[in-house]
This record gives structure tokens, sequence and C-alpha cells, in this order.
């Protein structure tokens, strides 16, 4: 018997050595092709059909599948160089739809709201800029499979570092000068909330093979999400609250001071012929016709002049598409951007954007009958060559219709990120999320914070950058909790690579605003410098761990028990 088994041992230690090929990646589960398997295209092309994990991102294009089944392309150089255009494609029309029709209506609804441009932009510009997310969350489903929970919260604190750090180097460059209650206030609650996060989220019990362990701590996670909540509608409703008494006070001061001086005046202003019809005919157009406001409205060249001719030019036909339906309103346009065609055919198309939301059939019912019925509204009592009042419910409507249409782009931006990264680096799900997902809504909150800062408008644009924060600490576990999905098989599971961020976060946050308060609460280049220099060091961190190299910062290669005591497991 023991003579056999050491021939048996002799005859596979003196096979010769196989060759990479001889695997077979049938049963592969990750999107993973190694250039020591390329073979022919035909084998790719079914290597990407039969692997579930190319084709997790996809939307409503698989990109793997146009480029090596439909369109037969090469392997590496050809794939690579078509999946970034195809992303340089559609960021450049996120950065048409976002600055040419999201920032003027924004700029509106600031501009109408009676509170603080800070208090606005800290309380509402997060929910506008992600409003698909939290509708996805009432009516659809975040997840419909339980481990994407933790590719979810990785996106969320991956956006979190992302938007913070970008938006304090935007302000670095000006110079900004916050006030210092307002900074440590907003600091404070986000660091407080952030630690919190991590105590909810630092669940390791699929490690130790105790699914009971989850379920019991389900209930317990619903109440920490609620609390979550709670606490952030409380707080924006004090910062509304004290804002909007401020700027009442402010309006009450100028008017008791001219009080006197419009009674003296008042015999004049009477006498005036052109001071009966001013604030009627204030937003009356003498000489454009309503095709000719049409027509100012959609055309997109004479609108994107400040850009390069050549892109103005290839983006035109999408921005007539878009100026067809999403009104903008802007007070540099003739009538602040009123078009009553443009307009009505908004409330009509309105409810197909939900569409791919799934939602149910009777809310979708009642969704389309209150926008139709707006729309015969708008048409039966409005003029074509009048400016209406309440100008910022049109700018919310084009708010909410712009911030639909950059999510379908936004989507298809991460899926070609997706594919690329696990093609080409057979990188983790999560560092996936954590690093690269996400650029689309950066380049939005860029273009705005850009047009603040040139405008001077710098307390919105240090409104927008808390807000960003605020809320991808306080609505993480709520987005991944609160929603119909969510059930006794659902477990919140932190990443190695999630942790790695969760460690780096605090220690950007702490740092930045101990940097800020001993500059005199400047944002000097001093601190941009550090930002940039912190930034390149998590991202060389996260690839090293990703090599091999170093391990990650989190605890799960360090198993401790939840409960009970050590000899338990032993």
């Amino acid at each position: 018997m023991a003579e056999t088994k050491m021939q048996a041992m002799e005859q596979i230690l003196s096979r010769p050595r196989r060759h990479m090929s001889f695997l077979i990646g049938q049963y592969e589960t990750q999107c993973y092709y190694s250039q020591e398997f390329l073979t022919n295209q035909s084998e790719i092309c079914a290597f990407v059909k039969r692997t579930p994990s190319c084709s997790f991102y996809v939307y409503y294009m698989d990109y793997l599948k146009l480029i090596f089944c439909t369109l037969k392309l090469e392997w590496h150089t050809i794939f690579f160089a078509v999946a970034v255009l195809f992303i340089l494609v559609e960021m450049c029309i996120t950065y048409m739809i976002a600055k040419y029709f999201l920032l003027p209506n924004f700029l509106t609804l600031m501009s109408t709201a009676p509170i603080s441009p800070y208090a606005f932009c800290f309380t509402c510009s997060c929910l506008l800029l992600h409003l698909p997310e939290y509708i996805n969350v009432v009516m659809g489903c975040v997840y419909s499979r339980t481990y994407v929970a933790s590719l979810v919260l990785a996106r969320t604190q991956g956006d979190l570092m992302r938007c913070f750090s970008v938006g304090i180097m935007l302000l670095c460059v000006d110079g900004y000068r916050v006030n210092g209650l307002t900074l440590w206030g907003n600091m404070m609650f986000i660091i407080v909330g952030h630690f919190y996060l991590q105590i909810v989220v630092s669940k390791k019990y699929e490690l130790f093979k105790r699914p009971d362990l989850p379920i019991e701590e389900m209930y317990m996670l619903n109440f920490r999400a609620q609390l979550f909540l709670f606490v952030l509608i409380v707080i924006f409703v004090v910062v509304l609250l004290v804002s909007y008494l401020r700027q009442r006070h402010k309006r009450k001061k100028p008017i008791k001071a001219s009080a006197s001086a419009v009674s003296l005046s008042e015999n004049s202003i009477q006498d005036d012929p052109i001071s009966d019809t001013e604030v009627q005919s204030v937003h009356e157009s003498t000489e454009l016709s309503a095709w000719q406001l049409w027509w100012d409205t959609v055309n997109g060249y004479k609108r994107m002049r400040d850009n390069n001719k050549t892109l103005a030019i290839l983006l035109t036909p999408i921005y007539f598409s878009c100026a067809c339906f999403v009104p903008v309103m802007d007070k540099e346009r003739a009538l602040h951007g009123w078009c009553k065609a443009v307009v009505c055919t908004a409330y009509i198309t309105f409810p197909f954007l939900f569409i791919p939301f799934k939602p149910i059939s009777v809310q979708w019912t009642m969704l389309v009958l209150s926008c139709w019925f707006v729309s015969f509204l708008i048409l039966v009592a409005t003029k074509a060559r009048q400016c209406p009042k309440h100008l910022w419910f049109y700018s919310l409507t084009g708010v909410f219709m712009v911030t639909i249409t950059t999510r379908f782009f936004t989507d298809e931006v991460d899926n070609l990120i997706w594919q690329i990264v696990s093609m080409q680096f057979h990188a983790s799900p999560s560092l996936t999320n954590l690093i690269f997902f996400g650029i689309d809504d950066t380049l939005i909150v860029v273009v705005v914070l850009n047009h603040l800062l040139k405008t001077e408008m710098l307390d919105a644009a240090f409104g927008i950058v808390m807000s960003l924060a605020t809320y991808s600490v306080y609505l993480a576990v709520p987005e991944l909790v609160l929603h119909k999905c969510y059930n006794r098989d659902v477990f919140i599971m932190i990443t190695p690579y999630t942790e790695t961020c969760m460690v780096f976060t605090p220690i950007l946050l702490v740092g930045s605003l101990l940097h800020i308060s001993m500059c005199g609460y400047e944002l000097r280049f001093s601190l941009f410098v550090y930002l940039l220099v912190f930034l390149i060091s998590y991202v060389i961190f996260q690839w090293m761990s990703h090599l091999n190299w170093v391990h990650e910062m989190g605890t799960l290669h360090r198993i401790t028990p939840p409960r009970e005591s050590p000899k338990f497991w032993a």
C-alpha cells in the first residue's frame, strides 16, 4: 500500500509542466481574460457571453459584446482605445448637459429661494444632484442581490473622499476664507457621523459562517438607519429655519429705511406714464415672435459659443434634442428662458423618464395624469410671449429632468469603467467602486463649483462641498436599508478595500479641519498640496494592496470572534 502511494507521488512529481492554456476559463466568475489565454477573437466573445461578471453593471448597452462580438475588434490596444473613446464622448455629453441645462436652473432656484445661498446649497444641492438614487430607493430596489450592498457602500465612501477632496481643492485656488463657526459645525457633524457609520457597518459575521448573527442585527440596523435619517432632517430643518429668519430680518431693514423715501415719491410715480406698466412689461418681448423664442431656446451653436467651435458643432444635435424637452430658466436669456412650447412638451415627456426605475403601474399612471394636467394648465393659462410668475417651479422641473438624464450617462460610464478595469487589471469589485466609479458625478460637481467660484459665490460653493459630504455619510445606511428589497437575508459586508478607505477618510477630514483652523480659517494653497499628496498616497496604497504588496488597513485578515469567547471558536 505504501509503495503504491509512493509510486503515485513520483508519477505526479515527474510529469511534464502543463502550459497555461490547459486551464479552462468556462467556470471563471470574474470578468478577467489574461493575455496568456489569447487564442482567437471568437473565444473572447464566448468568454464575455458566458461570464456573468462582464455584464454586471450593464444597464442599456453591453460594450464588451459590442466590441468583441458585433464589431469583432482585436484585443487590448483597440479595445482599450475604443472604450476610452466611448467614455470621453459620454463625459462630453454630460459636461454639456450640466453646464447649459443643470447650472442655469440651479442658479435660478438658488436666487429665488428665501434663504441664503449657503443654506440652500448645504440642504438642497446634493438632494437635487443625486435625486435619481433616492427615487430608486423609493420606487425600486437599490440592489436585487444581497452581495451588491457591499459594492453600493464602497461607492458611497469613494464618493465621500473624492467629492470632498476635489471641492476643497477648488476652493483653495481662490483662497476662500470660511466662517469659523460654520466650518467647525459642518466638519464635526460629518466626522461624528462618519465614526458612527464605521461602527454600524463594521460587521464581519460571514467570516464565521454564522448567518443567524446578521439576522439578529437586522432590526437594530433598521433602527440605526432611521436614526441617521432623523438626525439629518433635524439638522436641515434647523439650518433652513435659522437662514430664513435671518434673510427675513435683512429684508425688513431696507424696507423700514426707505419707507419715507417711497412715500415722498408716490406722486411722481403716479404721474409717470411708463411706471404704470413697468412691472407688467418687464418680461414682455416686443422683438421676438413665438417662433423666434423657440429657436433662440434650442439653438445650441449660439449657446455654446464660449466653447471650442468644433466641439460646439458636434454637440449641437444633442443640445437641440435636450432643449426641445428640458426647460431652462436663465436670467441672461430672453424672457428669462421661458418658452411655452418647450415647457408643455417637458411635462408631457417627464413621466417617461421614470420608466427605467420600474415604478408600480398605479404610481406611474398617477404621475402621467398629474404631469399632463399641469401641461394642459400651462397651455391654457400662460402666454407664449410673456414670462409667467413662479419661475422656480419650471426650474425645479428642469433640474429633475437633467439629473435623471445625466444618470443614464453616468451609469454607462460606470459600466464601461467596470468592464475595462475587470478585463485589463483583474481588480476587486469593491476597489473598482471605490476609486473609479463616480467620475461623471464629480465632473458635474466641478462644473457647478467652477461657475460659483468665477461669480464669487464662495459661500454657496462651500455649502455644496459640505452637502455632498454630509449626504454621503448620513444617507449611506438608509439608502441600503430603508427600501422594499431589504430583508432578513441581506447583510452589509464591509470589504478590506472599503475599510481602508474608511480609515483614510477620518485622517483626511480631521487633517483638513486642523489645517484650515491653523491658517486663520483660510483655504490656502498649502491645503491644496496636502490634499493632492493625500489622494495620490491613498490611490497608491490601494493599488499596492491590490498587487498584494501590502496588507489592507482593514481587519478582515485578523479574525476575532464577534460575541462569544475565543474558546467557543476554537
